[in-house]
């Protein structure tokens, strides 16, 4: 791919205004906003937070591709640390917001990927609690009543 097929590639990537991860996260590019499709929360991001995630969304791993994406204009000034930097800050406020720490897993010399599988099991666990919260427990006096009925079933036979 040519440096200008690459160039286009990436402000295609940047001009998109909405990202799906399966049916566990939206991305608002106009408003940086990730959403949490099993809470339902929104998380604020900066402007190189929401590159970062738009090119793990579309499974761009590699550091120098990422690090051209994220910081297009200045990208040769761009050190390693500022990229490790910017990692560092988007899983700090993945787990803060209840994202599993392996969100997002390095992957030794080649860069770093989104893990789906961990967004995924995520997903269900948010799934089993909110169907467990919609359940109502049984009444004290319900369930009280109930028991001495029994005993006094019981007693009777």
């Amino acid at each position: 791919m040519s440096d200008k097929n690459v160039s286009n590639y990436e402000h295609a990537l940047l001009d998109t205004e909405h990202y799906q991860v399966d049916s566990y996260l939206s991305l608002d590019c106009r408003m940086n906003l990730l959403y949490n499709k099993a809470t339902g929360e929104k998380i604020c991001l900066s402007e190189s937070q929401k590159r970062l995630m738009v090119c793990l969304i579309n499974n761009i791993h590699c550091k120098r591709a990422i690090i051209r994406i994220v910081w297009h204009e200045c990208h040769q000034r761009i050190r390693d640390n500022n990229y490790h930097q910017l990692v560092y800050q988007l899983r700090n406020i993945l787990t803060k917001h209840g994202f599993p720490a392996d969100t997002i897993v390095t992957i030794p010399h080649r860069g770093i990927v989104l893990n789906k599988e961990a967004l995924r099991n995520l997903h269900e666990d948010e799934s089993i609690l909110s169907e467990k919260k919609d359940k109502k427990p049984a009444s004290g006096f319900m369930s009280n009543l109930r028991r001495i009925f029994s005993l006094r079933v019981s007693s009777v036979n």
